[in-house]
């Protein structure tokens, strides 16, 4: 019994990560109505596994409730943009305060590595690349606090704030900002990493927004 409930368990949660990785690619595009046998039969699921993803999804804010017309993916607002900014921001004050007083040699040698690689694949235009290597740069910065449930609670703001923008759009406006970031932190100036990091989050919120105005128009 124990053995069909983990195999029920890791199905759904299967289906789940196809279901968020489709809304991040944009094959599910914001507002879609998800309708629970189409996705079935896509996955080539039973109705079960797609029915225990989407409430996954809708506790992360990726789906919700549309009057008249059932689960739908979420779609792109102004407001809402600013309200996951404003969480994220006050996150990332405890990021880098623990960041801070936590780097080390090899915390240092992990970003430098990740930025030579972003840096090659945005000069080869692999963009896809790019953008990975940039939410690990993230991952990295935030796993440093040695908080899982912060970092957990900060990919998620932030993956609700950006999923709908272009890849490239998100590489640009990284990189340069996550190499002055770098060279703080190896500098041990504490007030330009604090300055850098704000900087980040005022450049991309400009960005966001402007995407989430568009999208929404």
């Amino acid at each position: 019994m124990l053995v069909s409930q983990n195999r029920s368990n890791s199905l759904a949660h299967s289906v789940y990560l196809r279901i968020k990785a489709m809304i991040h690619n944009r094959e599910l595009a914001p507002g879609e109505r998800l309708i629970e046998r189409n996705l079935a039969e896509a996955l080539e699921v039973s109705r079960v596994p797609v029915r225990e993803a989407l409430l996954m999804l809708r506790k992360e804010g990726l789906v919700f409730d549309k009057p008249d017309a059932g689960l739908c993916v979420i779609e792109v607002c102004k407001n809402e943009h600013d309200k996951f900014l404003e969480v994220l921001n006050a996150l990332d004050a405890l990021v880098m305060r623990r960041v801070f007083d936590n780097r080390s040699p090899e915390l240092l040698a992990v970003l430098q590595e990740n930025l030579i690689k972003t840096r090659d694949f945005i000069e080869k235009q692999r963009y896809t690349e790019a953008y990975d290597m940039c939410v690990e740069f993230h991952k990295l910065i935030r796993n440093a606090t040695c908080s899982p449930y912060l970092v957990q609670l900060c990919e998620q703001t932030e993956f609700l704030m950006t999923w709908h923008l272009p890849k490239e759009v998100v590489v640009e406006e990284n990189f340069e900002t996550h190499q002055r970031i770098y060279d703080a932190l190896a500098d041990g100036k504490r007030d330009e990493f604090y300055a850098v990091f704000i900087e980040h989050n005022e450049i991309m919120a400009e960005t966001f927004g402007e995407a989430a105005v568009g999208a929404s128009a």
